[in-house]
C-alpha cells in the first residue's frame, strides 16, 4: 500500500515476552488502515518509555494530520497506556487486549500465571536475569518445550490455538526476540511493569475499549474492571466468554470503536 498522509494507522505494542509478530494474531484490519507494529525492544538510549516514545514519533510522523490509534496486548497495554498519556494531541482512540494493569491498582498477583515472574522483578533481579538465560536457551534450542511449559495449564480453546503451527511460530518469535534478542530491554520492561506507573491512566484523554477473556490466567480479567474504572472518561469493556490470553487477542476487533 502506498502512504499518504490521508491514511489513518494503528500502533501496536506487543507484549512482554512479545514481538511485533504478535500483531498478526489481530483480525485483518481494513486495507486503508496502516497497521505499525512497533518493537518495544528496540535498544535506545532512553528509559523504556522514552524509546517506545521515541518509535511512535518516528513511525507516526507521515500520519501528523491525522489521530494514531493506539493498541496495547498484554504488558504493551502499559506502553500504549503512557504513549496516550505522553502524546494526547496525536492518540485518537486506545483499545488494551488482555491488558496487564498496573500492581498497584489491586490485589492480582496471586492470581497471576506469571507471579513468580514478577516477584523476582521486584525482589529478586539477579535470580530474574539467570532465568532469562535459561530462557533464552530454550528459546533458541527447544521452543516447542518452553512454549508447552508456559501454556500447560490453558484451557483446551487456548491450547487449540496454540496448536497451530503458525501460531507457534509467532509465539516463539516472541519469546527469542525477548529472551534470546533483547534480554536487556525485556528485564527493563518487567522493572518497569512492576513499579508503580499507574498514575498515567489518569492523563489519558482519548476513547478507551478494552477486550478481556473471562478464562484469562495471565492477567486476570479483574485487572480490566480496574482499568475501566480507571480511566476518567471510563471505557468500554468487551468480556470474550470462555477467551484466555491470545485467544483474545485473536477475537479483538480494533473497528469496534
Amino acid at each position: 500500500m502506498q502512504l499518504t498522509q490521508a491514511a489513518d494507522a494503528i500502533f501496536f505494542c506487543h507484549g512482554a515476552p512479545g514481538s511485533p509478530r504478535d500483531a498478526a494474531l489481530l483480525l485483518p484490519i481494513t486495507p486503508h488502515i496502516k497497521l505499525i507494529a512497533a518493537d518495544l525492544f528496540r535498544a535506545g538510549s532512553g528509559t523504556v518509555l522514552e524509546n517506545a516514545l521515541q518509535d511512535f514519533d518516528e513511525q507516526t510522523r507521515i500520519f501528523e494530520n491525522h489521530k494514531i490509534h493506539i493498541t496495547g496486548f498484554s504488558i504493551g497495554a502499559m506502553m500504549a497506556i503512557q504513549i496516550a498519556a505522553a502524546r494526547p494531541d496525536r492518540v485518537g482512540q486506545l483499545t488494551l487486549i488482555s491488558p496487564a494493569a498496573p500492581l498497584g491498582l489491586g490485589d492480582f498477583l496471586p492470581d497471576m500465571a506469571g507471579k513468580p515472574v514478577f516477584d523476582l522483578a521486584q525482589n529478586a533481579l539477579r535470580l530474574l536475569q539467570v532465568l532469562t538465560k535459561i530462557q533464552s536457551l530454550l528459546a533458541r534450542y527447544l521452543p516447542h518445550v518452553l512454549i508447552n511449559q508456559l501454556f500447560k495449564k490453558s484451557s483446551p480453546r487456548e491450547q487449540g490455538l496454540i496448536a497451530d503451527p503458525k501460531v507457534q511460530s509467532i509465539i516463539a518469535g516472541g519469546l527469542q526476540n525477548s529472551f534470546q534478542t533483547h534480554p536487556k530491554q525485556y528485564l527493563a520492561t518487567l522493572q518497569t511493569y512492576v513499579s508503580d506507573w499507574a498514575t498515567d491512566i489518569s492523563r489519558v484523554t482519548c476513547p478507551v475499549q478494552v477486550w478481556h477473556g473471562d478464562q484469562d490466567t495471565w492477567a486476570p480479567i479483574a485487572m480490566s474492571h480496574a482499568l475501566c474504572a480507571a480511566f476518567p472518561q471510563g471505557a468500554k469493556l468487551h468480556v470474550v466468554k470462555g477467551g484466555e490470553h491470545y485467544s483474545t487477542l485473536a477475537v479483538a476487533d480494533l473497528s469496534d470503536a
